[in-house]
């Protein structure tokens, strides 16, 4: 197993990505930020409430006019397009009623104060109190709330002594007469014509008309039942098009792989139906599909030799390759994982990045020794080793750094170079976290510029096409639980489709509750659901080799689709 860490959250647009993957998204897509309207100027006529707030908190024995000097403003607006974003060909809402709900009854009466929005759509509160208030708004016929947008906005005024105005910051409102639907439902045929609902398919308007599923594009996922629905969509013409949840299916609908639809903005449009099938398949999948791994750190409890087994590598990297690389390498594989291969310490937050340095430091010649050598000796055989360390942002030694990047990029090529003079691919714990022009992105651009494949952990967000160019790594489980079309927290992560095709190695690393790991069938079905994705997987050859898994029964297709 992986060692455990603490959950993190890097810098992905406000968005938090976990290591257990607790981030909030949005199953309609990429999250949207609101813009600020331009041009705001304070066109409507301020509200001074003081008075009327004082009448309302008279228990309170009267209010200083110091402390009378909060503010609430915002802006509402119609979103024409009904995407939950505020751009052309949005327009302000003029003369439209907003109001504090002093009574919280979801109502405007005498005990409220009110205003009316202004040229711009401004509407504003002064002179208010410290608490807490609830904005609303008398809504007029035809109009409800833009996707993502609120019906009301609960605010706080600090509290303040004499001095400057407090203020809670813009309220906005998007609201949207856009009332057009288009829902349907997508079924899995199998031979003989029998249909099954599609569960967790995704389904996008494909707005450019390219064929795939771009970021930001409008999507869904089906229900248990097959169903998929698209609300609140204004009058225009949509491109309806089906994302499978794996690769390797086809349609067999009459109208193809799409379905464009005139809506009128209003009602909903006639319900549609997508029929796919599972295509036949290879006739064997790629040896390339397999990496053999192998877990070094970790592979003990010891500090003192940095997890490391002694009993498995103690001997040095010769013994090691001799005995358990070359014995797989005849077996048949062509890709080998090495998981920590300079070991880390118990307690270790993160997957250090300069494992390398720290075990040269700690006396482990047994572990640094003749690295290079033994594994240049493999990688000349046209095998591709990948060295998995951890991601420099994240270790205490870079960050100790980063105001020196000089120093900074001096200890990540020293950290490195084992791996590089090897002939190695390098993957980074967490490497997702990184973001275009940081230190990290410069170090691995120049790695790439060198010829030198570079993974990075984890599902990339699909708002980043440079994270996107990457070769992904990941744990069978966590690959499957950060899939936006069965977790809808995982909004932000791209689709399996968005990434090309062959860049993905998925390690078997836990089982389903009550199947364990020594369950041949389920470890043969296992590697068959991964291949059949298209995606690489990662497990020890040797334990498939004591299951009496044979690499041409890996490499013979079930046509098993299972999750």
């Amino acid at each position: 197993m992986l060692w455990p860490r603490i959950p993190w959250r890097p810098r992905f647009g406000g968005c938090a990505i976990a290591r257990r993957r607790n981030c909030m998204g949005s199953s309609a897509g990429a999250p949207v930020a609101v813009e600020r309207l331009e041009d705001r100027r304070l066109l409507s006529a301020a509200v001074g409430a003081a008075a009327l707030l004082a009448s309302h908190h008279a228990s309170s024995g009267g209010l200083s006019p110091a402390l009378a000097a909060g503010t609430i403003g915002g802006y509402l607006w119609n979103d024409r397009d009904a995407d939950g974003a505020w751009a052309y060909p949005d327009t302000q809402l003029v003369g439209w009623t907003v109001y504090l709900d002093l009574d919280h009854n979801g109502a405007l009466d005498g005990g409220d104060v009110s205003t009316i929005t202004g040229g711009s759509g401004h509407f504003q509160f002064t002179g208010l109190p410290p608490g807490q208030y609830t904005v609303r708004y008398v809504n007029q016929p035809g109009f409800h709330p833009a996707p993502k947008q609120p019906a009301s906005a609960d605010v706080t005024i600090p509290p303040r002594g004499a001095g400057p105005t407090a203020s809670a910051g813009d309220v906005d409102f998007g609201l949207t007469t856009a009332n057009g639907q288009i829902s349907g439902a997508v079924n899995e045929v199998f031979p003989g014509g029998s249909e099954v609902a599609a569960q967790h398919w995704g389904v996008y308007l494909d707005t450019n008309n390219n064929g795939r599923i771009d970021p930001g594009e409008p999507w869904t996922t089906t229900d248990a039942s097959g169903n998929f629905t698209f609300s609140n969509l204004p009058f225009g013409n949509y491109h309806v098009r089906v994302d499978p949840l794996h690769a390797g299916w086809s349609s067999t609908s009459v109208a193809g792989q799409s379905y464009t639809i005139l809506s009128d903005g209003q009602h909903p449009s006639a319900p549609l139906t997508f029929a796919y099938r599972k295509d036949p398949g290879v006739g064997s999948y790629s040896s390339h599909q397999l990496v053999d791994y192998f877990l070094v750190g970790g592979s003990s409890s010891d500090p003192a030799t940095r997890t490391v087994s002694r009993g498995t590598f103690g001997n040095g990297w010769w013994s090691f390759v001799a005995h358990n690389v070359i014995p797989d390498m005849l077996w048949g594989i062509k890709r080998i994982e090495l998981h920590n291969p300079f070991g880390l310490l118990p307690g270790q937050a993160y997957f250090p990045a300069d494992q390398f340095l720290e075990a040269q430091a700690a006396g482990l010649t047994w572990l640094t020794k003749d690295f290079v050598t033994s594994w240049r000796f493999v990688t000349r055989f046209g095998i591709e080793v990948i060295g998995y360390i951890g991601d420099p942002e994240f270790d205490p030694s870079f960050q100790a750094l980063a105001s020196d990047p000089a120093a900074w990029n001096a200890r990540f090529d020293a950290a490195v170079a084992p791996l590089v003079q090897a002939g190695m691919s390098v993957a980074f714990d967490l490497g997702q976290a990184m973001q275009q022009g940081d230190l990290l992105s410069q170090a691995v651009d120049r790695l790439r510029g060198q010829g030198v494949k570079v993974y990075l952990e984890q599902r990339p967000p699909d708002f980043s096409s440079y994270n996107l160019s990457f070769p992904v790594i990941a744990t069978d489980q966590d690959w499957i639980n950060s899939n936006p079309y069965l977790n809808q927290q995982s909004g932000w992560a791209a689709k399996n489709s968005e990434l090309p095709a062959g860049n993905v190695v998925r390690i078997i690393q836990t089982t389903p509750p009550g199947i364990a790991f020594n369950d041949r069938a389920w470890m043969l079905g296992e590697l068959h659901s991964i291949l059949d994705d298209g995606n690489s997987a990662a497990v020890s050859v040797g334990w498939l080799r004591s299951l009496n898994i044979s690499l041409g029964q890996i490499l013979t297709p079930s046509f098993a689709v299972s999750l």
